[in-house]
Protein backbone atom coordinates (compact mmCIF):
# COMPACT_ATOMS: atom_id res chain seq x y z
CA UNK A 1 0.00 0.00 0.00
CA UNK A 2 1.40 3.29 -1.05
CA UNK A 3 1.87 6.41 1.16
CA UNK A 4 2.53 9.73 0.60
CA UNK A 5 6.06 9.22 2.51
CA UNK A 6 8.94 8.96 0.32
CA UNK A 7 11.30 5.89 1.37
CA UNK A 8 14.08 6.44 3.57
CA UNK A 9 17.62 5.10 2.81
CA UNK A 10 19.02 2.41 5.38
CA UNK A 11 22.04 3.15 7.37
CA UNK A 12 25.16 2.88 6.43
CA UNK A 13 28.01 1.39 8.42
CA UNK A 14 30.76 4.14 8.51
CA UNK A 15 33.61 2.29 9.76
CA UNK A 16 33.25 -0.28 7.14
CA UNK A 17 33.55 2.46 4.67
CA UNK A 18 36.93 3.90 6.02
CA UNK A 19 38.30 0.43 6.04
CA UNK A 20 37.94 0.20 2.59
CA UNK A 21 39.21 3.12 1.58
CA UNK A 22 42.01 2.80 3.97
CA UNK A 23 42.54 -0.82 2.39
CA UNK A 24 42.39 1.26 -1.04
CA UNK A 25 45.24 3.74 0.24
CA UNK A 26 47.51 0.81 1.46
CA UNK A 27 47.24 -1.21 -2.15
CA UNK A 28 48.01 1.98 -4.01
CA UNK A 29 50.95 2.95 -1.68
CA UNK A 30 52.39 -1.12 -2.05
CA UNK A 31 52.05 0.05 -5.77
CA UNK A 32 53.58 3.13 -6.03
CA UNK A 33 56.03 1.70 -3.68
CA UNK A 34 56.77 -1.45 -5.77
CA UNK A 35 57.42 0.48 -8.91
CA UNK A 36 60.26 2.78 -7.04
CA UNK A 37 61.17 -0.40 -6.31
CA UNK A 38 61.84 -1.03 -9.90
CA UNK A 39 62.66 2.10 -11.09
CA UNK A 40 66.24 1.92 -8.03
CA UNK A 41 66.84 -1.50 -9.19
CA UNK A 42 67.12 -0.23 -12.90
CA UNK A 43 68.64 2.79 -11.92
CA UNK A 44 71.72 0.81 -10.24
CA UNK A 45 71.91 -1.29 -12.72
CA UNK A 46 72.20 1.79 -15.12
CA UNK A 47 74.72 3.74 -12.73
CA UNK A 48 76.84 0.36 -12.61
CA UNK A 49 77.07 0.32 -16.69
CA UNK A 50 77.81 3.84 -16.59
CA UNK A 51 80.77 3.53 -13.90
CA UNK A 52 82.19 0.26 -15.83
CA UNK A 53 82.05 2.61 -18.68
CA UNK A 54 84.32 5.48 -17.48
CA UNK A 55 86.14 2.46 -15.76
CA UNK A 56 86.75 1.63 -19.50
CA UNK A 57 87.80 5.04 -20.90
CA UNK A 58 90.16 6.02 -18.34
CA UNK A 59 91.94 2.65 -18.71
CA UNK A 60 91.98 3.48 -22.42
CA UNK A 61 93.23 7.00 -22.20
CA UNK A 62 95.93 5.91 -19.66
CA UNK A 63 97.19 3.10 -21.76
CA UNK A 64 97.78 5.58 -24.67
CA UNK A 65 101.46 6.11 -26.08
CA UNK A 66 99.65 9.38 -28.29
CA UNK A 67 98.99 12.80 -26.14
CA UNK A 68 95.55 13.25 -25.37
CA UNK A 69 94.55 16.73 -24.63
CA UNK A 70 90.89 17.59 -24.02
CA UNK A 71 90.07 21.57 -23.86
CA UNK A 72 87.18 24.01 -23.20
CA UNK A 73 85.84 26.63 -25.69
CA UNK A 74 88.07 29.22 -24.63
CA UNK A 75 90.98 26.23 -25.04
CA UNK A 76 91.71 25.75 -21.28
CA UNK A 77 93.20 21.90 -20.75
CA UNK A 78 90.57 20.12 -18.97
CA UNK A 79 91.14 16.25 -19.33
CA UNK A 80 94.55 14.76 -20.31
CA UNK A 81 95.80 11.14 -20.65
CA UNK A 82 99.72 9.93 -18.33
CA UNK A 83 101.34 10.54 -21.81
CA UNK A 84 100.40 13.89 -21.81
CA UNK A 85 101.29 14.80 -18.19
CA UNK A 86 104.48 12.44 -18.35
CA UNK A 87 105.55 14.93 -21.40
CA UNK A 88 104.64 18.13 -20.18
CA UNK A 89 104.44 18.64 -16.83
CA UNK A 90 106.71 18.28 -14.28
CA UNK A 91 107.16 15.63 -11.85
CA UNK A 92 104.03 16.04 -9.55
CA UNK A 93 102.36 18.69 -11.35
CA UNK A 94 99.56 18.71 -13.72
CA UNK A 95 98.63 20.44 -17.15
CA UNK A 96 94.58 20.35 -16.30
CA UNK A 97 93.70 24.24 -16.38
CA UNK A 98 96.47 25.58 -18.42
CA UNK A 99 95.90 27.21 -21.60
CA UNK A 100 96.79 25.64 -24.65
CA UNK A 101 99.27 28.04 -26.66
CA UNK A 102 101.00 28.32 -23.12
CA UNK A 103 101.79 24.09 -24.56
CA UNK A 104 102.57 25.20 -28.16
CA UNK A 105 106.17 26.21 -28.94
CA UNK A 106 106.96 29.71 -29.85
CA UNK A 107 108.84 27.83 -33.04
CA UNK A 108 105.57 26.30 -34.12
CA UNK A 109 104.18 27.18 -37.35
CA UNK A 110 100.63 26.86 -36.49
CA UNK A 111 99.09 28.45 -32.96
CA UNK A 112 96.72 28.38 -30.35
CA UNK A 113 94.47 30.90 -32.94
CA UNK A 114 94.45 28.32 -35.80
CA UNK A 115 92.52 25.54 -33.51
CA UNK A 116 90.26 28.21 -32.29
CA UNK A 117 89.60 29.38 -35.62
CA UNK A 118 88.94 25.74 -37.10
CA UNK A 119 86.78 25.13 -33.97
CA UNK A 120 84.64 28.43 -34.82
CA UNK A 121 84.16 26.88 -38.41
CA UNK A 122 82.93 23.71 -37.47
CA UNK A 123 86.09 21.97 -38.55
CA UNK A 124 88.60 19.28 -36.89
CA UNK A 125 92.43 18.68 -37.77
CA UNK A 126 93.75 16.37 -39.57
CA UNK A 127 97.49 15.33 -39.33
CA UNK A 128 98.40 18.91 -38.76
CA UNK A 129 102.23 19.84 -37.65
CA UNK A 130 102.68 21.68 -34.34
CA UNK A 131 105.81 22.51 -32.41
CA UNK A 132 105.35 21.70 -28.56
CA UNK A 133 106.99 22.34 -25.22
CA UNK A 134 107.67 19.67 -23.46
CA UNK A 135 110.25 19.26 -20.78
CA UNK A 136 112.80 17.78 -23.23
CA UNK A 137 112.39 20.90 -25.36
CA UNK A 138 110.08 21.71 -28.41
CA UNK A 139 109.31 18.40 -30.12
CA UNK A 140 107.00 18.38 -33.48
CA UNK A 141 104.09 16.40 -33.39
CA UNK A 142 101.28 15.14 -35.68
CA UNK A 143 97.65 16.30 -34.41
CA UNK A 144 93.98 15.61 -34.87
CA UNK A 145 91.56 17.18 -33.52
CA UNK A 146 87.83 16.51 -33.02
CA UNK A 147 85.08 18.53 -31.56
CA UNK A 148 83.02 18.12 -28.94
CA UNK A 149 79.25 18.38 -28.20
CA UNK A 150 76.96 18.65 -25.61
CA UNK A 151 73.52 17.38 -25.30
CA UNK A 152 71.88 20.20 -27.43
CA UNK A 153 74.81 20.00 -29.95
CA UNK A 154 75.88 22.95 -28.87
CA UNK A 155 80.25 23.32 -29.21
CA UNK A 156 81.95 22.75 -26.12
CA UNK A 157 84.99 21.97 -27.12
CA UNK A 158 87.79 19.83 -28.88
CA UNK A 159 89.74 17.17 -28.30
CA UNK A 160 93.22 16.91 -29.29
CA UNK A 161 95.67 13.73 -30.06
CA UNK A 162 98.63 14.11 -30.90
CA UNK A 163 102.05 11.62 -31.86
CA UNK A 164 105.84 13.01 -31.96
CA UNK A 165 107.07 12.70 -35.75
CA UNK A 166 109.87 11.08 -34.93
CA UNK A 167 107.35 7.82 -34.67
CA UNK A 168 105.99 8.30 -37.23
CA UNK A 169 108.98 9.28 -39.68
CA UNK A 170 110.44 5.57 -38.13
CA UNK A 171 107.46 3.86 -39.04
CA UNK A 172 107.13 4.95 -42.17
CA UNK A 173 111.37 4.75 -42.68
CA UNK A 174 110.06 0.67 -41.49
CA UNK A 175 107.33 0.90 -44.09
CA UNK A 176 109.65 2.19 -46.97
CA UNK A 177 112.44 -0.21 -46.11
CA UNK A 178 109.66 -3.36 -46.24
CA UNK A 179 108.62 -2.20 -49.61
CA UNK A 180 112.34 -1.88 -50.45
CA UNK A 181 112.75 -5.63 -49.28
CA UNK A 182 109.51 -6.83 -50.43
CA UNK A 183 110.52 -5.61 -54.24
CA UNK A 184 113.77 -6.94 -53.77
CA UNK A 185 111.86 -10.61 -52.85
CA UNK A 186 110.22 -10.12 -56.10
CA UNK A 187 112.83 -9.70 -58.20
CA UNK A 188 114.81 -12.34 -56.89
CA UNK A 189 111.34 -14.57 -57.13
CA UNK A 190 111.61 -13.47 -60.82
CA UNK A 191 114.89 -14.24 -61.19
CA UNK A 192 114.59 -18.05 -59.86
CA UNK A 193 111.12 -18.75 -62.04
CA UNK A 194 113.21 -17.65 -65.06
CA UNK A 195 116.56 -19.78 -64.33
CA UNK A 196 113.88 -22.44 -63.02
CA UNK A 197 112.31 -21.95 -66.88
CA UNK A 198 115.53 -21.95 -68.47
CA UNK A 199 116.80 -25.20 -66.40
CA UNK A 200 113.33 -26.96 -67.76
CA UNK A 201 114.25 -25.96 -71.19
CA UNK A 202 117.92 -27.05 -71.29
CA UNK A 203 117.02 -30.44 -69.80
CA UNK A 204 114.19 -30.82 -72.74
CA UNK A 205 117.16 -29.79 -75.09
CA UNK A 206 119.36 -32.00 -73.58
CA UNK A 207 117.13 -34.87 -74.03
CA UNK A 208 116.42 -34.08 -77.61
CA UNK A 209 120.03 -33.79 -78.35
CA UNK A 210 120.92 -36.95 -76.14
CA UNK A 211 119.00 -39.69 -78.60
CA UNK A 212 120.96 -38.69 -81.55
CA UNK A 213 124.20 -38.24 -79.80
CA UNK A 214 123.98 -41.47 -78.92
CA UNK A 215 122.75 -42.96 -81.94
CA UNK A 216 125.95 -41.66 -83.55
CA UNK A 217 128.30 -42.22 -80.67
CA UNK A 218 126.66 -45.63 -80.80
CA UNK A 219 127.58 -46.00 -84.28
CA UNK A 220 131.01 -44.19 -84.41
CA UNK A 221 132.09 -46.68 -81.43
CA UNK A 222 130.85 -49.90 -83.60
CA UNK A 223 133.02 -48.04 -87.07
CA UNK A 224 136.17 -48.22 -84.79
CA UNK A 225 135.51 -51.75 -83.84
CA UNK A 226 135.66 -52.64 -87.79
CA UNK A 227 138.27 -50.30 -88.74
CA UNK A 228 141.08 -52.79 -88.10
CA UNK A 229 139.16 -55.26 -90.50
CA UNK A 230 138.85 -53.10 -93.10
CA UNK A 231 142.44 -52.23 -92.98
CA UNK A 232 143.44 -55.19 -93.14
CA UNK A 233 141.63 -56.47 -95.33
CA UNK A 234 142.50 -53.28 -97.52
CA UNK A 235 146.18 -54.18 -97.31
CA UNK A 236 145.76 -57.04 -98.80
CA UNK A 237 144.24 -56.04 -101.56
CA UNK A 238 146.97 -53.45 -102.19
CA UNK A 239 149.65 -56.17 -101.96
CA UNK A 240 148.36 -58.15 -104.23
CA UNK A 241 150.63 -57.94 -107.90
CA UNK A 242 147.69 -56.57 -109.76
CA UNK A 243 146.78 -53.88 -107.33
CA UNK A 244 148.85 -50.89 -109.38
CA UNK A 245 145.50 -51.25 -112.08
CA UNK A 246 143.50 -49.82 -108.85
CA UNK A 247 145.69 -47.07 -108.07
CA UNK A 248 143.85 -44.62 -110.51
CA UNK A 249 140.75 -45.90 -108.61
CA UNK A 250 141.90 -45.31 -105.29
CA UNK A 251 142.85 -42.09 -106.07
CA UNK A 252 140.17 -40.64 -107.81
CA UNK A 253 137.86 -42.13 -104.49
CA UNK A 254 140.40 -40.44 -102.26
CA UNK A 255 140.53 -43.67 -100.42
CA UNK A 256 143.75 -43.27 -98.80
CA UNK A 257 142.00 -39.81 -96.91
CA UNK A 258 138.81 -41.16 -95.88
CA UNK A 259 141.45 -44.11 -94.26
CA UNK A 260 143.31 -41.08 -92.83
CA UNK A 261 140.56 -40.16 -90.99
CA UNK A 262 139.17 -43.23 -89.52
CA UNK A 263 142.81 -42.47 -87.23
CA UNK A 264 144.22 -45.61 -85.76
CA UNK A 265 145.29 -48.60 -87.75
CA UNK A 266 143.47 -46.23 -90.63
CA UNK A 267 146.21 -43.90 -90.24
CA UNK A 268 149.23 -46.58 -90.08
CA UNK A 269 147.51 -47.63 -93.00
CA UNK A 270 147.92 -44.52 -95.19
CA UNK A 271 151.24 -43.74 -94.25
CA UNK A 272 152.41 -46.87 -95.55
CA UNK A 273 150.55 -46.18 -98.76
CA UNK A 274 152.45 -43.05 -99.61
CA UNK A 275 155.84 -44.54 -98.33
CA UNK A 276 155.08 -46.84 -101.37
CA UNK A 277 153.65 -44.58 -103.96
Amino acid sequence: MLTGKAPQPEPVNASAEGEQIWLNVIGKMEETWGQLIGQQVELERKNAALEEAHAFMASVFESMSDVLVACDTALRIVRTNTAAEKLFAPEGQSIVGVRLEDLIAPSSGLKAEDVASSMTRRQGLEDREFQFSTTSGALPFAVNGTLLYDRRQRLSGIVLLGRPLGEVRRAYSELDQAHRNLKAAHVQLVQAEKMASLGRLVAGVAHELNNPISFVYGNAYTLKRFVPRLVTYLEHIHAQPGAALFAQERQALRVDMVVSELGGDAGRYCRRCRARA
